[in-house]
């Protein structure tokens, strides 16, 4: 999967949904550790600007800005979802990624990414 270095962070996101990511689970080794830094780059940015509020590595589980969660296309949700799995996977040294994107204000969800693929609601 190729991420260019200067997309925005809602194209960054919507670009890791429409690699292989999306149609099924990738082992967090196979993937390189230029598209994990630029991921990782791009959760952080997302925390400095506030558009996650809350993230938790353990539990793998993000709270979002209601604002931003809004605003975003399905496919930069989807692949938020992706990139959360991955951030966190690799944060905890896990082969095993999931994720819970949930609302930062009402705590409702909002997407999920498991073995199975992405699920916005």
């Amino acid at each position: 999967m190729f991420i260019p270095q200067n997309l925005p962070l809602p194209l960054v996101f919507a670009h890791a949904v429409m690699s292989d990511v999306k149609c099924e689970a990738p082992s967090i080794a196979t993937i390189s550790p230029a598209v994990k830094r630029r991921l990782k780059e791009a959760i952080d940015d997302s925390i400095r600007v506030g558009a996650i509020r809350r993230l938790d590595v353990q539990s793998r589980r993000v709270w979002m800005s209601p604002m931003v969660w809004r605003i975003w296309k399905p496919e930069a949700k989807e692949g938020f979802a992706v990139s959360v799995a991955i951030y966190c996977a690799e944060q905890v040294a896990s082969a095993c990624h999931y994720a819970e994107v949930m609302d930062g204000e009402s705590g409702k969800l909002l997407a999920q990414y498991r073995q199975s693929g992405a699920v916005v609601y």
